[in-house]
Parts: structure tokens; sequence; C-alpha cells
């Protein structure tokens, strides 16, 4: 055979359905002895009449039918003859004349081609006036075609007969005039057909008429006439046997009338001979029989009381189910004994996860998370399990509720420019696998440490703690870098002054999944964020967080000296009036002095600081004792449980308290501004605590939180106490001194005074995570928690071994549940999967059940697995009895207080499993099935059991969520005859196509279509392939399930059952069908007043439709391997009473997967759209391109929707169109019967044009 021949077989083959099965010979009365019906024989007689001879009293034969006389003036008789009149070949014929004078162009010039038109319609006239004649006056029939005569026919003659009058002046075609002879005759001689002389005049007389125009007159003559054939037949079939009892019916067509209808007891009977023959040869010859019902299943579950803890249903139980078809009760009993207890599912948690490579190479995932709480768990069933993407059902967990949080005392931060530096330290390993994961072989460690900062930077979402709840910090005041040398990550937040004060939320406060209790800093994702960066960081394990704070200008200072609380808003003087040795200044901060402090910083702006040259040493200059401007001193010691640190003076450190510059000339200045930065903090040995220290005022009872700077040297101070005594010496002095000595000038004794004081500070902390922390650690409460979709988890302190990683490792696909009042030690839990959701292989999930906060195996406590790995529907017994007993407790991951088990799955959501439903308390029930095994409704639909037939003390509901399952009725003997003829066809032996489609239909009912493939096999795309077979398999549809789809484990079963069935040496594949998206892109423009966003859904709808009708009408084929004509498309967009006009038309069909994904463009209106291969179906894209204009342009080509209108072959001539020979173009004649001399002309006519075979009305 050749090739291409072949492939068009194995396209144009669209296998086989339940529907197309049967052979018509083996239905009941298909085939039968008698077939005629009353109006056959009526008909039979009327004809059978010209064969009988009629002699009158004297013996002479008469020529003329004087039988037939007695029949037809009956109605009964001329309805059936009405009904057996064909003119389909007539028609068509006619059409084919008219056809070829348009084409010659000759008009009705053409004598003898216008001979046998005129012919037949002087035929149709006599045929309509015959029966119009033989009707009685009240027949319907005959009313109504008197008014068609009067109101169409008549007025196409009138336009017939004046054109061929106007021809009869310039010509004398014989043919014209013998036919305008009988018009006017016919006319002349009754009242049913008229001549209007006014029309004529009108239409005809007074304007010349081209060829056409003359051609379009006869044409629509016959049209009307054929027209009114059909009424007429419609008509007589529509009230045929109420003929039977009119009041006018002759006695002798009365009496023959009832012996037809006598006869057809006797056909009845007749007819039945070859059914029982039939039927002897199957059921007893052969030995075949009905194959037996089998009872439908079910799975329902049971709601206890609320004051009952335990209930008990023992197997064979009897439920009350109710027929939705007559209301019937119909019983059920269950399969096994189940103890109920007051267990029941209160939360459902669902993630899966998507990989994708981003545009950069990065690997990415989509992470899809959803709660469903027990309200909505009371609406099930519906899909839990992959969550759809436009669910609204469920409630959506969003990326930001991934999150890092770090907690810490040292995060207590009020006010100033405030600093925060977190140092991610990884351990080695995991740094490095991170460095191999390099989509570019020419980017360097460096470079790839530095894209994945801009990434990891892109994603994030800071926030950090007030009062308030939780505040964000705007990203560019976050800084991320990793370095490669220390395997860490650095972060450095930045909070300027207006940030409001960093503190721990407040108690009462609910907007989060957790209060850390502490102020807190969250790294989060931010919502609509990539997650390249959780893919790529994932797997980092975390050694240890260094946390370190810098905080500059801080003001909220609490100061005091001997004197009492000082008011640093106004100048004020530190060491009081008369500063003097061991005068002391106090700087007190509860905030500060809580810390772990590595640096401290004290800025003074001092206020009236000496000017001179020299500074100090110039302006003591005339006091006794010499000082250098670094002579004034404090010391320095910090309050720590009411005692002063160091404890010995002369262990403090000393420090000057001005800042000496040098200046040009190499002499001294005193600056205004002095920075003390070189406090040693170590020695002052402070304390940090978990909350900032209650720092109001200096006293003998505080205890801590004040900073001491003393007065240590000179030994006179700033000359305070001897200023007195030696002014009144210098005054002395300079009376004494001779005129021209100069006078002793005493400067008074310089008073500290103070502009302005602010403390820098840095503190830090460290999170060890590689061991469990100590005591200490856990009084101080730094704390670090991971935030997850449904909770979180505390990973310091805490006792987890594993180790801990930067962000949480990819979690695999899972549904959970969460189940409260869990009182017993068995749980059965119903789990309803939809069927047909995947071909591919199902994964088998792994079980856990979660305690302390950790996910523990569950595999040996699954007693019944009924779901098959939850590849389908059915009821899983898990044995509680060796699990820990309190569960529910110190679980943060999931909502607390509930008893959580988890079903994971490793592998793609393409093939996840489609969960509608999860109920517990279930166990499986059975139909019981009467004596006679028969039942009229093999499948109840959902709620059908509501109760139990004897009441069980502590049950209060019954529910079946789902329809009952796996039933088949009773074998009638039309099935039984299908699978018996074609068992003696194929002897249970597939060998060809035929074989296969119909074996895999009788055994496997739920399979709607088969297509057997041969010599091709879809896994290696290979069409000329032999030895191997692909058979495609098509699900049976559902309303909004989207494409229909046979499981794996069905697949499986049918080849199974061909391979035992097929030659050893076959190699089959049994599949799915291949589903190509087509999409369709044009512009258009809408008719006005039509809403253009209302109306473009609707035409995204309406294509949709089109393409994939039987995903909205399940009884609609699916069409295997077709083709659509381009033109067929575009007609029917075209046709939407919507649309105006379409252009810029192309058609796109997508096939295969990437990176096998190929594409079909398609821009002609000839062209056709084919499937990619035999086993393809061609659907509906999602989301069509379509572009609304306002206006037409003429660059646009837009096709109007008037083309839409027009067919092939009737309003187009499809070329090329060669002129043939004029003998070519002659059309056939027409068919006549032999005429009998003895029958009437009216009787040639009506016998002409009825039908020969035996037909039904």
């Amino acid at each position: 055979m050749n090739i291409q021949k072949k492939l068009n077989i194995l396209f144009a083959r669209r296998g086989t359905c339940h529907a197309e099965r049967l052979l018509p010979q083996l239905v009941e009365n298909d085939l039968l002895i008698s077939d005629r019906q009353l109006s056959d024989h009526l008909r039979f007689l009327y004809l059978y009449t010209d064969l009988l001879a009629y002699y009158d009293n004297n013996n002479q034969r008469i020529d003329e039918n004087i039988w037939r006389r007695f029949l037809e003036q009956d109605d009964t008789v001329v309805r059936s003859l009405i009904l057996h009149t064909n003119i389909d070949t007539l028609k068509k014929r006619i059409h084919e004349d008219f056809l070829t004078l348009r084409r010659m162009h000759r008009g009705i010039s053409d004598g003898k081609s216008m001979e046998t038109i005129l012919s037949v319609a002087q035929e149709l006239i006599i045929l309509l006036d015959y029966w119009y004649k033989n009707l009685s006056n009240e027949d319907i029939v005959r009313v109504k075609l008197a008014t068609i005569i009067d109101e169409e026919i008549n007025t196409h003659i009138t336009k017939i007969y004046g054109l061929l009058q106007q021809y009869h002046k310039t010509s004398s075609i014989q043919s014209f005039i013998n036919f305008s002879t009988f018009l006017y005759q016919k006319c002349d001689n009754t009242s049913l057909w008229q001549l209007k002389s006014d029309l004529f005049y009108d239409e005809v007389g007074c304007r010349q008429l081209n060829d056409d125009q003359v051609i379009d007159i006869f044409d629509d003559f016959f049209d009307a006439v054929f027209n009114t054939i059909y009424t007429l037949k419609a008509l007589s079939a529509s009230d045929y046997f109420d003929t039977l009892s009119s009041k006018n019916k002759e006695p002798h067509m009365a009496l023959l009338i009832a012996f037809l209808q006598l006869l057809e007891y006797a056909d009845g009977h007749l007819n039945y001979i070859p059914q029982k023959s039939l039927d002897h040869y199957y059921r007893h010859v052969l030995k075949f029989n009905n194959n037996p019902s089998i009872p439908d299943q079910a799975y329902v579950h049971f709601v206890l009381s609320p004051n009952h803890s335990f209930a008990f249903v023992p197997e064979g139980s009897l439920l009350v189910a109710k027929n939705p078809v007559n209301g019937e009760d119909i019983l059920f009993e269950t399969k096994r004994n189940i103890t109920l207890n007051k267990a029941k599912i209160s939360e459902i948690n669902t993630l899966f996860t998507t990989k994708k490579i981003d545009k950069e190479g990065y690997q990415t995932i989509e992470l899809s998370a959803a709660t469903y709480n027990r309200e909505l768990l009371q609406t099930l069933p519906f899909q839990l399990f992959p969550t759809l993407k436009d669910n609204k059902v469920a409630k959506k967990q969003t990326n930001q509720h991934l999150a890092l949080l770090v907690g810490s005392p040292l995060l207590y931060l009020s006010e100033g420019i405030r600093t925060i530096y977190i140092k991610w330290k990884f351990n080695f390993e995991s740094f490095q696998v991170l460095i191999k994961r390099n989509p570019s072989k020419e980017m360097d460690n460096e470079g790839l440490l530095k894209q994945l900062s801009d990434i990891f930077h892109s994603m994030l979402r800071v926030q950090v703690t007030t009062k308030d709840g939780w505040l964000d910090i705007p990203k560019e005041f976050v800084t991320i870098r990793f370095i490669h040398d220390t395997c860490c990550l650095d972060m450095t937040l930045l909070l300027n002054t207006e940030v409001p004060p960093v503190e721990a939320l407040p108690t009462e406060y609910k907007g989060g999944i957790v209060n850390p209790g502490t102020p807190t800093l969250s790294i989060g994702i931010r919502d609509g964020a990539s997650l390249t960066g959780l893919y790529l960081l994932s797997g980092l394990v975390l050694e240890r967080i260094d946390l370190k704070v810098r905080v500059q200008g801080y003001r909220g200072l609490i100061l005091q000296n001997q004197l009492g609380i000082i008011d640093n808003s106004q100048i004020f003087e530190p060491f009081g009036p008369l500063a003097k040795l061991d005068s002391s200044f106090y700087i007190g901060s509860g905030e500060i002095f809580s810390k772990n402090l590595t640096d401290l910083k004290i800025h003074i702006k001092w206020d009236s600081l000496p000017t001179i040259e020299g500074g100090f040493k110039s302006y003591y200059d005339a006091y006794p004792i010499k000082v250098n401007n670094d002579d004034f001193k404090v010391s320095i010691s910090y309050l720590n449980h009411q005692h002063w640190n160091p404890s010995y003076v002369q262990n403090r450190q000393r420090v000057s308290l001005f800042q000496v510059v040098k200046t040009s000339k190499g002499s001294e200045r005193l600056d205004d501004l002095r920075t003390i930065s070189e406090i040693d903090v170590a020695a002052l040995r402070i304390t940090k605590t978990n909350t900032p220290l209650d720092v109001s005022v200096y006293g003998p009872k505080t205890a801590a939180g004040f900073l001491k700077l003393q007065l240590y040297t000179p030994e006179q101070a700033f000359g305070h106490a001897i200023y007195p005594n030696l002014m009144s010496s210098v005054l002395v002095k300079n009376v004494q001194k001779k005129q021209e000595e100069d006078s002793i000038i005493l400067n008074e004794p310089y008073t500290p005074r103070i502009k302005a004081i602010t403390v820098d500070y840095e503190a830090e902390e460290s999170i060890v995570l590689t061991s469990p922390p100590g005591e200490e650690e856990e009084k101080y409460l730094n704390s670090f928690f991971r935030l997850a979709s449904f909770g979180y988890l505390k990973l310091f302190p805490s006792k987890l071994v594993a180790p801990v990683t930067l962000l949480p490792l990819i979690p695999e696909q899972f549904i959970a549940f969460g189940i409260e009042d869990l009182n017993g030690t068995n749980l059965s839990m119903h789990i309803a999967i939809r069927e047909n959701s995947s071909d591919q292989e199902t994964p088998k999930p792994k079980w856990f059940y979660l305690y302390d906060n950790i996910w523990e195996p569950f595999e040996e406590a699954i007693v019944v697995d009924g779901t098959n790995g939850l590849s389908k529907s059915g009821i899983m017994i898990f044995d509680l009895s060796k699990l820990p007993s309190d569960l529910n407790k110190n679980n943060t991951c999931m909502k607390p207080g509930l008893t959580w088990f988890k079903a994971q799955f490793m592998n793609d959501i393409g093939v996840l499993p489609t969960i509608v439903g999860v109920y517990i308390q279930a166990v499986p029930v059975s139909r019981l099935m009467d004596k006679n095994g028969v039942f009229s409704t093999p499948v109840l639909p959902e709620k059908a059991i509501q109760q139990l037939k004897n009441p069980i003390e502590g049950i209060e509901l019954v529910q079946q969520p789902c329809q009952t399952f796996g039933g088949r009725q009773f074998e009638n003997h039309q099935a039984l005859y299908r699978r018996v003829s074609e068992r003696l066809r194929h002897k249970n032996r597939a060998i060809s196509v035929w074989d296969y489609e119909r074996m895999i239909l009788e055994k496997f009912p739920e399979i709607f279509r088969v297509k057997c493939i041969n010599h091709t096999s879809k896994s290696r795309n290979n069409m000329i392939n032999p030895g191997h077979i692909t058979i495609v398999v098509m699900a049976k549809t559902e309303l909004s399930v989207g494409m229909p789809m046979v499981s794996r484990q069905l697949l499986a079963k049918i080849k199974t059952y061909i391979q035992s069935v097929s030659a050893p040496f076959i190699k089959c594949e049994v599949v799915n069908p291949t589903y190509e998206d087509v999409k369709v892109n044009f512009t258009v423009k809408f008719k006005p007043d039509y809403e253009k966003g209302l109306f473009l859904n609707l035409l995204h709808q309406d294509l949709y439709n089109f393409f994939s009708p039987w995903l909205l009408n399940p009884s609609e084929d699916v069409q295997l391997g077709d083709s659509i004509p381009t033109s067929k498309i575009i007609d029917f967009i075209n046709n939407r009473y919507y649309v105006e006009g379409i252009g810029n038309f192309s058609i796109l069909k997508y096939s295969g997967k990437p990176p096998d994904l190929k594409l079909d463009k398609i821009t002609t209106y000839d062209s056709h759209l084919f499937a990619s291969h035999p086993w393809s179906v061609m659907v509906s894209s999602k989301k069509h391109k379509i572009a609304v204009v306002d206006t037409f342009d003429t660059a646009l080509k837009l096709r109007h929707g008037s083309i839409g209108d027009m067919a092939i072959a009737e309003d187009f001539i499809v070329g090329p169109w060669q002129v043939p020979k004029e003998e070519e173009l002659l059309p056939p004649c027409i068919d006549q019967d032999s005429p009998i001399p003895s029958l009437e002309q009216y009787y040639l006519i009506t016998k002409k044009y009825i039908k020969t075979d035996h037909g039904h009305h």
C-alpha cells in the first residue's frame, strides 16, 4: 500500500465507540420479512389497479382504469401517494439544467433544453391539480395546497406566461407555444389556477430582462413547486391516521383499511421469526447467556452524636437509599465492622511546587499553598489538591508567610542612626554546593555571588517590630553581600532617625503567626517576588548568626550630678557650678547598658572654652600650680549590682575631658567637641539583660545602668577652691607693682559647661546553631524562627539536632489533615480522587505524622490502603495504637491543638492525584440485589444513602458524598446479541483493528472510544513501525473536568488484557490522546451597541466551545486525527451575531511539550488545520489573542461577515473552470415510465414521482 494512502487512512479513521458497535441487522425488527405499512399497501393497491381489466355488462373490456376510481377519491389514499412522492432526483436535475443554461449564456433561447424543463413544469402542475381534485374539501392538505397555489404559484406561472408571450412575438419555438397554451387552458377552466394580469403588466410587460433574470423566473417557479411538495408531505405525515376517522369514508374503503390494519398482526408474528431463530441459535446452540448484573458500591461515613464518644456499626448493617427515578427504597449493606469515635477533620493544608528555569538560567520554583477550614470542608466535594490557581474557595497562603525571624534584646533600638549587621555563617560544604550551581561557565565565583546577592536582595522583604506592629524597611536601606572567603552572607540594615523605636511587639498583638517577645527582625519573601533565591539558598547550612548593632547620636540619656537630675535640653554644668576633685557626672541609659557592648563613645560639645592660644595652660598661667591641657581627666566606672566597676579607684580608666588641637604654629588650643572613644568597655563589666534597665534617677538603691565620670585630676581641679584667696593676693601684688611693671591677670576658674552630649555604641550577640544552647544562652532571649506557610518552627533555642538551613529546604508537594478530638486507636479515612486526571504513573505518597514539630514516618500504621497509593478513590485504615498519646501538643509548624497526618509526594505536579474530598469514619457499602438480580439504576447520585434501616444508638447522620460505582446492569438481549456477534467474529483473539477496538469496549465499558492504529508507535513518534500498534483510548467526558484522560492504572489493565488476547510478537502501546492547543489570533470589530468587554469574553467562550464542544456537552464526540478548514473557523467567527468583521487572521497550533514544543501557523483562508498525529485531538487554547478595533482600516484587510453566508459549490464556483463541449452541458434525459393506454394522464404523473421503495411515514 502507498505510504501516503496509509497515513490518510490512519488520520481518517476515528475509531469505534459503544454506539457504533451494534450491527443494525441484530436490532429487533430491523430486517423484516414484511415491512409494508398502511401507506405502502394503499400505494401498492393504487398501482395494482392498472393491471386489472374492467368489463361492462356486455362483457366488453373498457380501456379506462375504472378500478382506480374506487381508491383515488379517498383522503387516506391520496395522502399515501403524497407521502411516497420523491422529487429529490428531479430537483437536482432541474438545477443542473439551469446551471448549464447560465454557463452557456444562451438564456431560454436554447429550445432543446427548455423543452425538457417545460415538460417537467407541466407535469408538476398536473400533479398538484390531481391532488387538489381528489382530496376532500375539508382536508387541511387540500386547503394548504389551494392557499399556496393562490399566493405563490399563480404569481410564478403568470410571469412565465407573460415571458413566453414576449418570446412568441420574436420567435416561434413550439415548446413555448405548447406550454403557453397549456397554461391558458388550465387557468381558463378552473378557479384554482389563475393568470394575474395586473402582475403581468407591472413586472414583466414594462421592462426588458436579461438572460439571468429570465432563468431566475423559471428557477423561482420550480423552487416554489418543490417547496410546496415538501410542505404537503410534512403536513400529510403529521396527522395521517386522523384521516381514518373521517366521516366521509366510503364503506368499501373502511373495510379495505380495516383489513390492512388486521394484516399488521400477521406481519408482526412473521417478522419475529428471524429474531426468534437468532435467539435460539445464540442461547441454545452456542450456549451464550446474559451476563448477570454487578452490584454497585459506595463509601459512606457516619457522624457521631455530640453526647456519645463511641459507636459500633457491625458488618452487614443495612442502609436505605432512595432511587432518584421512581423513589423506591434500595438497600445497601456495610462490608466490615467499624468503631466510630469523636474524631473529625478540622483543617486541611495543601502545598505543591512547580520548578522552572528563569531567564538567567537559574532554577526557580513556584509555591502554592492553601488552607481549608472546617466551614469550607462542609462544602466538599471540590478539588482540594492540587489547588487550582483560580480556586476562590481556599484561603491562599502568600509568599509573605515564608520568613526568618531573628529576635534578640540587642535589637532594642529606640533612637539615633541605627545600623544592624547580620552575618550568616555557613559551613564550607554547603557553600561549595551553592558555588557549583553556577549556570554560566564564563562567570567566576565572585560574579556568581554578586548576582546571587542581587537576586536575594530583590526578593526580600525586611521588617522590624515596633509598638504598633511590623514596620517595613525600604530595600534601598538594605544591603546584601556574599563573601566567598568566609562562607558567609553579610546583611546591613540602616534605620535613620525617622524610624520609630524598635521594640518588642505588644503582648496583645495578633498580627502574626508568632510573637517572640523581644525586638525581632523579619527577613521574608516579598509577595509576588521570584523564588529563585529560595531554591538556590535553601541548602545552605547555618553554623551561627552574628548580630551587631551600631547606634550613632543616641540622646535618650539620664544625666545627673551631685546636685540632682540635669535637664539636657539646655546648657548644663556636668560637675556643678564649683567643680572640684571627685565631682561626678552620671550618664544613665536603660537601653545601652543592657547589652553586650563592644564599643562606647561619648560626644561632648563644650560651651565657653578658653579661646586663648595655649588653652588651659595659658588660661591658668597666673595660678601657682601649672597645668597642661590634658591634665583635666576623669575616671570612668559603671554601676553594676550597686557597685561601681572597677571597684578600686586606681584601677579605673582615666580619660581627658577636653580635646587638644595643635595649631599651625606648633601651639595648642582647645576644641569645643570632645569624643571620648577610648573607653575600655570590658573593664566596666556590664551585665546584659533581656529588657532595657529601668533607669530614671541615680540613688542609693539604684542597681545598674549608670556610667560615672569622676573628676580625677588636677588636684586643684578647675581652681574654684583657691580662687578667692588667690584673687586677694593678686590684687595686693598688682597694687604693689611699679608703674612700669605689667599687672598680673588672674582668670576666673573655668566652670565646665556642656551644650550637647550624645553617645555612640556598638553591641553584638551570636546565635550558635551547631550545638544545643547552654543554660546561660537559654536565659538570654535570643531566638531564631522560621515561618512557613502554615506555622512556624523555633530553631533557637531548640533541642532539634538536624542541621539548620538558612531557608527552608524546598518542600515536596503534600496534603496534610488536621484532626481534632481523636480519641480512638483506629482511623478510617475515605479519600475521593477524581479518576482520569493523568495518564502518567501516579507517585505513591509517603505518610507521616507530626510529633514535636518533626514529621515521623507513618507507613507501618497503614492497615488497609484501598486507594492503591492514592491512585484511585478508596478507604485507608490507620492503626494509631502505637503512636504517642500527646500528638497534638508542642506542634507549631501546623495549627496547634490538632493531630496532623501528611501524605507527601516526590514527583512533579503534573502526575499528582486530584483529591476532591477527604472524609473520616468511613466504611464501604454494597447494594443488596433482589432475587432476580436486576436493577434499573446502576449508578446512584451522591446523598442517595441517608439513613440506617435499623437505627444504631450514637449515630446522628449518615452521609454519602460521592456517587456509587462499579455497578453493571443485567445484560439485555441487545447487548447480548452485540457481544455474541462480536465474539463470533474475533473468536477472543485480537488480530485486526476491528477486533482490538471492540474487545476493549466490551471489557472496559468505562471507555468511550477506542482507536487502534496499526504499524505505529506513539512513544517513538513513528508512523511506519511494523509489529507495533498504538491503541488510543478516550474516557467518557465530564463537565468542567478538562481534557478527558484515562488513568494510568486503567491503561495498564487494558494493556495486560490486550497482551493476553493478541499475538505474542505484537508490541502494543495503550495511550491517551495527545491534546494540541489551537490559538486563534485576529482583530475584530463588533457591531454597534455591542459592549466590547462583555462580547469579547463571549467570543472567547464561543471559540472555546467551537474547538472543544465535548467539554461543554459530554454527548459530543471527540475528534481524533481531525482536520478543520480555516474557512470554517473564519466563517464561524463572522457568523456571530455581534461580529461585524475580522482581519489579520492567523492560527497557531501547539503540539508537544517543552523542549520539543512545535508550532504550526496558518494565515490563509483556503488552508486546513490538521492534527499532527492520528492520536492527536485539537482543543481550544484557554485564551485566544483577539484585538478589538473601533474602525475599519483598509490596511487591516478586514473580512466582512457577508462571506460567512456563502458556501462552496453554491455561491462560489471552485476553479479552474474549463468550458466543456456543448453536448457535455446538455442534461441527461429524465427517465419516464412507459405509458400504459389504460391509464389516465393524471395517474402517469403521480406514478412517476412516488417512491418505489417501502418508506415509512
